[in-house]
């Protein structure tokens, strides 16, 4: 079932009985269990309470101190004639977050949160590898002093949608047409039979909810992004210092996906450094 229509994106995302995919319950490893305790994959009544959690460490980022980490780690990846704007994208975005949260960045650290993402949200097998990285990123988060399912969902909701949302940024600055939706889409299980606008949708139907194309990427109703400043005043900032420093996307390096969203692009300087 796909649903793409604004009203019923919005009535589906906000009706209770479409839920995130929980769990498989042998799922035991340490990055699947992280999955099973964020916010972002529960429903019912436990998810009011790890949203919260989540809400909470986000506000108390100090946003000066998030774009100070952001130039930071981007001027730091800025030399020569051409960058590799994935690349950069790649790191940068966890590389302030974590900063501004207190963990300790290390040439480890991006690399950890790739693995721990590509389990929970890009579909990749559950490996040994990946949950020994979860182990190290939710010791940090501990050692920081953060509840660490919450710094770990904000680092999860923050490493791939970040990354694109900059990408997009960049390649309309070369590019005329409108920017393609950092995320298109999300997907949710029914739980019940339920009704939205003209479509019955059985138990245990997926439903796949085309949030991009009815003009909400960051979402709406109880899973609403709640990084959505956050993840603006980041994407600004290293934009903006990415461009004040020179460097331009070379238009035909820009490589789209099938949503239209830029997934490579180089960037050139435009003056000697």
């Amino acid at each position: 079932m796909r649903l793409d229509r604004p009203d019923e994106v919005r009535a589906a995302l906000e009706h209770a009985d479409l839920v995130p995919h929980p769990p498989h319950v042998d799922d035991d490893g340490a990055t699947m269990r992280l999955r099973s305790a964020m916010a972002r994959f529960t429903g019912g009544a436990a998810h009011a309470a790890r949203r919260a959690a989540v809400v909470e460490l986000i506000d108390r980022l100090d946003v000066d101190d998030l774009s100070e980490a952001a130039r930071a780690a981007t001027t730091a990846r800025l030399g020569g004639a051409r960058l590799d704007a994935a690349e950069l994208a790649r790191h940068v975005p966890t590389e302030a977050v974590a900063v501004a949260l207190g963990i300790v960045v290390d040439d480890r650290l991006v690399d950890d949160v790739h693995a721990m993402v590509a389990v929970i949200g890009r579909g990749a097998a559950p490996s040994k590898r990946a949950d020994a990285a979860t182990e190290r990123l939710l010791a940090r988060a501990d050692a920081a002093g953060l509840e660490p399912v919450a710094a770990m969902s904000v680092l999860y909701q923050n490493t791939d949608a970040t990354a694109a949302l900059l990408l997009a940024r960049l390649a309309a600055i070369v590019q005329a047409a409108e920017r393609a939706p950092a995320v298109p889409r999300t997907r949710r299980v029914a739980r019940c039979d339920v009704q939205i606008g003209g479509h019955r949708i059985l138990a245990d139907t997926e439903v796949t909810i085309e949030i991009g194309a009815a003009g909400l990427p960051f979402g709406a109703g109880r899973h609403a992004c709640p990084g959505q400043t956050v993840a603006t005043r980041l994407v600004d900032c290293v934009a903006d210092t990415i461009t004040d420093a020179g460097y331009v996307p070379e238009p035909s390096s820009v490589e789209l996906d099938a949503d239209g969203r830029p997934v490579a692009m180089s960037l050139v300087a435009t003056t000697v450094r």
